[in-house]
């Protein structure tokens, strides 16, 4: 019904531009203003089937902005259609009002020493388009596979109705934090005793000469070539070779198998020096995500993950 009237109910003007509260739709199909009341719009759906659209924004060109909130003539914050979001902050309720339970995070660094970050490209299949990825997509992304993460840090990872993953990747940076201050007091303990350990007889050898000495030591044995190789192949479900190098002069040597809680499976000791292999059968374990150090000495050389599927 066309008015005169500025606050009309309901306004329709020429070219099926709609108004309500305004007249100010040269440029737009809908114009709610909200002068009087304190929510501009509202959508409800009693839907309960999943992946029903309450709203859809859809374009064609990919930095089309879907949906934008805009304060004093700038976009604040937008969300493109091609599935990006753009914003000037993005913060989480995290008053101590609203927790219970609190507790602080334990071993961070055994944790995060088991987590593995990896490069990837979003497949263009029907599963992730109905996700809202862009099939188009060709960028190389950054983060972690939410399978691998479950059996690390469980609290992060969530699971859609379909069975997809997903990860709160921001909940990460907690445990990040509390890794570097573990890794800290490390640092700081390992001083204290470097400082203890140097004083002989009031002759005290300087820190920094002593960090030198390490230094060079450590490089001693970089350079007698020590080495793990990732298993071939990766994953499996027969059989897998480990190769790895050591000084031929070298004792004590052993590889050893860890499940992702950090409990020892197997143990393969006695092996020789030199550039050798170690083949591992998929029936001496259970089928899942492994770790295998590489040890001479007592000394940890290396850790990589391998995988036994069924």
């Amino acid at each position: 019904m066309l008015g005169s009237n500025l606050f009309a109910q309901l306004k329709v003007l020429d070219g099926g531009r709609i108004g309500i509260g305004t007249n100010d739709v040269a440029s737009k199909k809908v114009h709610i203003t909200s002068d009087i009341e304190n929510m501009a719009l509202k959508i409800t759906t009693n839907r309960h089937v999943p992946y029903t659209h309450v709203a859809q924004f859809e374009a064609v060109g990919d930095f089309v902005k879907g949906l934008a909130i805009m304060q004093n003539g700038v976009d604040n914050a937008f969300i493109l259609c091609n599935g990006q979001y753009w914003g000037t902050g993005y913060y989480t309720g995290s008053d101590a009002r609203l927790k219970s339970n609190v507790n602080t995070i334990q071993n961070p660094i055994g944790k995060i020493m088991k987590l593995r970050g990896v490069y990837y490209n979003y497949q263009p299949s029907a599963v992730t388009r109905s996700l809202g990825f862009n099939l188009n997509d060709t960028n190389k992304h950054i983060g972690f596979i939410a399978q691998e993460l479950k059996s690390v840090v469980p609290e992060v990872v969530t699971t859609m109705k379909n069975g997809t993953y997903g990860v709160n990747y921001s909940e990460l940076t907690a445990l990040l934090v509390a890794g570097m201050q573990q890794q800290q007091a490390e640092i700081n303990d390992l001083r204290l005793q470097l400082n203890s350990c140097c004083k002989k007889e009031g002759n005290t050898i300087g820190l920094n000469d002593t960090l030198k000495s390490l230094g060079k030591m450590a490089g001693s044995v970089l350079n007698q070539e020590y080495m793990l190789f990732q298993n071939q192949p990766n994953p499996f479900s027969q059989s897998t070779l480990i190769q790895y190098n050591t000084p031929s002069d070298a004792t004590e040597i052993s590889i050893l198998v860890f499940n992702m809680q950090g409990v020892l499976i197997k143990t393969y000791a006695n092996l020789n020096a030199g550039k050798q292999q170690l083949q591992i059968h998929g029936n001496e374990l259970k089928a899942g995500m492994y770790l295998y150090s590489l040890i001479s000495k007592g000394i940890e050389i290396d850790t990589k993950r391998m995988i036994l599927s069924e």
